[in-house]
């Protein structure tokens, strides 16, 4: 591949959440020459050297900054030699560049929606997905060379969808921190930590109805453990559980402590003894791959599409409802020091094993290859 693979996204900084990470460890472990282009936001300065070496192109949004329009990126975008365009996620100006350039260049294409054609995710403001949908967004995916899905799941909603493209079921990965191997402090409390967006989808709210069971319950949970909330996210969101912290008096239990990033991120991982992520709808969360890596013990619903946490005991299923996951988190709480080490070196071996970043981008880069010869299709590519 003589010229550069372009990675078009919204965000190149931190404010794309777990995306950032997920595309900025792709690009980094690509043996192929690769250029970034985005939309600049008030972090792209700050996270621009989390990038190494590889060219960002980050442009200024003007008039309908929501949908992210910059001009200065479809002027950019048609000067360079493209082989490959590859978009990460939908609905907004980056994708609209792509159905444009596609037309004009008749390139390869590929689309990575993330999860944004899963059932839940597309109720989210959907009156204003259908009208992208109308002006460009659905004549874009119909027209990709290829669609890329984090999981079998998310390949079946893609066909609910009604596209006919080929899709390569490639899932995100995770590099394996140096310090895997430290124990994390003595603690008078256990922490119990959830690290994402504080976001409706994730299911934030059942897991504090779930706490507050637990606290009525009388048991002796929080004389162990106590609960941290790391992340930034929707404020009033963000507000609205805080208000239900208070009404069920778990004040002392459970902490937000707003977004952590680079050694803040790690050692909140670092600390905790458990993960929990009792989400409605994910692709393939970073967050579980990153708490397996630090080998903590996981507690997260089936939405998350990693089933293989279940299979190899690196674990354990919630529901979608309090009760279930009031039970759980109290199953977990009389897990003993040992049976939470195993649970996270589980973890740890699993994502050694098949999420390591750099056996995720040699499959991208067989896509890209296959895109742009027709060569050897991959057996992760999907036709049917």
């Amino acid at each position: 591949m003589e010229n550069a693979i372009a990675i078009l996204t919204s965000s190149v900084s931190r404010n794309a959440g777990g995306l950032y990470d997920a595309i900025r460890c792709l690009a980094l472990n690509l043996n192929a020459p690769v250029e970034i282009f985005g939309l600049q936001d008030e972090y792209t300065e700050t996270d621009r050297s989390g990038w190494g070496e590889i060219k960002l192109n980050a442009f200024e949004t003007s008039l309908f900054r929501s949908f992210g329009y910059a001009p200065g990126l479809y002027t950019s975008i048609h000067q360079k030699k493209i082989e490959v365009l590859h978009l990460h996620g939908l609905w907004m100006y980056p994708q609209w560049v792509t159905y444009n350039w596609q037309k004009k260049h008749k390139s390869p294409v590929i689309i990575s929606t993330h999860g944004m054609l899963n059932a839940w995710a597309l109720e989210i403001s959907s009156w204003k997905k259908y009208l992208v949908g109308k002006a460009f967004a659905y004549k874009s995916l119909e027209r990709a060379t290829c669609i890329h899905a984090l999981c079998y799941s998310e390949y079946k909603a893609i066909r609910n969808f009604g596209l006919k493209n080929p899709v390569a079921i490639i899932p995100n990965g995770i590099t394996i921190p140096k310090r895997s191997n430290s124990k994390a402090p003595t603690q008078e409390r256990k922490t119990l930590l959830y690290l994402g967006r504080l976001h409706p989808i994730k299911g934030l709210d059942l897991l504090i109805d779930a706490l507050g069971i637990i606290k009525s319950g009388n048991t002796n949970f929080f004389e162990n453990w106590q609960v941290k909330m790391v992340g930034g996210g929707i404020p009033a969101h963000r507000e609205a559980l805080e208000k239900n912290v208070r009404n069920l008096g778990l004040e002392n239990d459970v902490f937000f402590l707003g977004p952590r990033y680079n050694s803040a991120k790690e050692e909140a991982l670092r600390t905790a003894s458990a993960y929990i992520l009792p989400s409605y709808s994910e692709g393939i969360p970073v967050s579980v791959l990153e708490a397996w890596s630090y080998k903590l013990p996981v507690l997260m619903t089936e939405k998350c599409n990693l089933s293989d946490g279940f299979e190899t005991d690196a674990a354990i299923k919630l529901e979608l409802n309090k009760e279930n996951i009031a039970g759980q988190i109290l199953n977990m709480g009389s897990f003993d020091r040992k049976q939470r080490e195993t649970m996270g070196e589980n973890g740890f071996r699993l994502v050694q094993s098949k999420y390591d970043w750099k056996k995720i981008a040699e499959k991208f880069e067989r896509t890209y290859r296959w895109l742009i010869d027709g060569k050897s299709k991959p057996e992760f590519i999907y036709t049917d």
